[in-house]
Formats: structure tokens, sequence, C-alpha cells
């Protein structure tokens, strides 16, 4: 291992592992020295700058003090590299990164958003955060199509976004020669749909065609108090009847499973029939899906 000037390191441990290939310079490590010691693959480069202590941090906030660093303070650090900052947890690797105009800087594996329209944010240490929304609309926009309707299934289903939040979300989004308008325009009448997933979609699509008129979609059920204890992707209150749907990311880990089970049997313990429908059933057996529920109807209307 080659030595490092405590200097360097003082800096580093505060910049989340992070330097400049300047700031490396001007502490006593010339250009040569940087590439023997990348070469060693003691320092690895990451988004123009040198990740010199890999562990201290993980790579989203390396990423983030490496384009704070390099695009300056006015930039703001968005897309999923933002999502997880705050917690909201999303796979995609892609970097993405705002520019106020005129600004003119690219970094390689960057893209680099120079739009005008306004983006909430969070003041960090050497860089700001888009708030979640920003965050998430700029993640739509940047990812391929059907990566873009993914997640907007995920983030409607776990409470990111709420179809009221939608139209102020892309307000300045939607202008003509905008990025990704054409997108948000899309998305957008998903949103309005009323259902926050294509599994849900295909099964409003299938109680229409069927005659199965007068489903509260997204139904709040609610105790006695008046605190919601579910909300029901598909509800006939009247009936006390309600649809359940398994999208096909249904049950991403453990915790959301346990959830669901707990808010299933204090349904149930309503006196509400409850029916469930994986995507497979849905798009694979439409008919036996739709006998069940006429079933179903049949049974409460008995009742």
């Amino acid at each position: 291992m080659h030595p490092r000037t405590p200097a360097l390191s003082a800096l580093a441990s505060r910049q989340a592992g992070v330097v400049t290939r300047a700031q490396a310079t001007a502490l006593g490590i010339a250009a040569p020295a940087q590439r023997l010691r990348m070469r060693s693959g003691e320092w690895s480069p990451r988004l123009g700058c040198l990740v010199i202590a890999p562990q201290a941090a993980g790579r989203d906030w390396q990423d983030a003090w490496a384009l704070g660093l390099r695009l300056g303070s006015d930039a703001i650090v968005t897309g999923p590299t933002a999502l997880r900052l705050h917690s909201l947890p999303v796979p995609d690797t892609n970097v993405v990164c705002w520019c106020p105009p005129p600004l003119h800087l690219t970094i390689e594996g960057v893209r680099v958003l120079r739009d005008r329209a306004v983006r909430a944010s969070s003041p960090g240490p050497a860089f700001n955060v888009a708030d979640p929304l920003v965050a998430l609309v700029d993640t739509l926009i940047t990812v391929r199509e059907t990566r873009a309707l993914e997640l907007l299934d995920l983030a409607l289903q776990r409470h990111w976004l709420s179809p009221a939040e939608w139209p102020a979300a892309v307000e300045q989004r939607l202008g003509r020669g905008r990025t990704g308008a054409a997108r948000l325009r899309m998305l957008g009448a998903r949103v309005g749909a009323g259902t926050r997933s294509e599994a849900e979609r295909r099964l409003h699509a299938l109680l229409l065609g069927g005659g199965l008129g007068g489903w509260h979609c997204n139904y709040p059920l609610r105790s006695n108090s008046g605190a919601i204890v579910a909300e029901l992707d598909f509800a006939l209150p009247e009936l006390k009847l309600c649809l359940e749907v398994d999208g096909r990311a249904h049950h991403s880990d453990e915790s959301d499973f346990e959830r669901d089970r707990v808010r299933q049997n204090a349904v149930q313990l309503m006196g509400w029939l409850v029916l469930r429908f994986t995507w497979n059933q849905i798009v694979n057996n439409p008919s036996a899906v739709m006998a069940e529920i006429r079933w179903a109807i049949a049974l409460r209307s008995a009742a």
C-alpha cells in the first residue's frame, strides 16, 4: 500500500472517502502517483473523482459527494441516488443530477438534466439532494419506459406518491419540448385511472367488461373509531366484499408479507369477504376470476 498524506486522509474522511484529482494534487499526491494507486486498486475512479477510502460510506453517499465536488453547490443530486438517500429502496443504478442553466458540464456515466423546472431540495454538506417526489419524477423520465411503469406502480402501492400529489409534482414538466413531458403525460393517464398497478388496471377492465360495475377503487375501510384499517383494492361496501390484487412485484420483502397478512386478518374480522387474485390468474385465466367474483356476489347478496 502506498503512503497517504494525513491531510488527504482527513479530507477524504469528511467527504465520504471521495476527493477530486485537484485536491489530491494539492495535498501532495501528483497525477503520476494517483494513476499508480488506481492501477494497484488502492484507489478507484468514480464520476470524475477518486474514491480513496471505499469503506468510508455507501456508494450513494460517494456518488453524491462526487457530483457535488464536480458540479458545484447549485447542482442537485436526484433520481435513484436521491431516493435511496431518503430511504426509499429502488434498485436502479443510473446516476442523475440537475444543473441550473446555463451550466453545461458533463460527467461520464451521469445523466445531467438542465431543464428550468424548479426542484425542491435539501442542502447537504457540499451538495443538494432532491426531495423525494422530485427524485421520483426525475427517475421516471430517465429510466426505460417499462421500468418507469413498474416504478410508478411501486410508488403508488407504497404511498411514496398519491394520485392527488401527481399534478403538482409534474406541472412544470409538461410544456412542449420539456424533457420527459411525453412520458409524464402517459404516466399521468395511469395515475388518473385510480388503480395502483397494471394488475389492478387489468382486473378493473375485466369487471367493467363483464358488466360488474359499482366497485370502489382503493376504498378506505374504517373502524368504528374512524381510523383507517386498510385500503382495499376493490370494494363493494354494501356486500362487505373486496378484491385484492397481488401484482407481479408483490411482497418484495418479508416485512411486506407480514403487514399484508395482519391487514387481511383485520379486514376479515370486520366481516368482509376477501378474494385475492394474482397477476397470473388475471392475465391467463380471466374467466375463472370472473366466475369466482360472480359467485361471491351471489353468496353475499343471498346472506
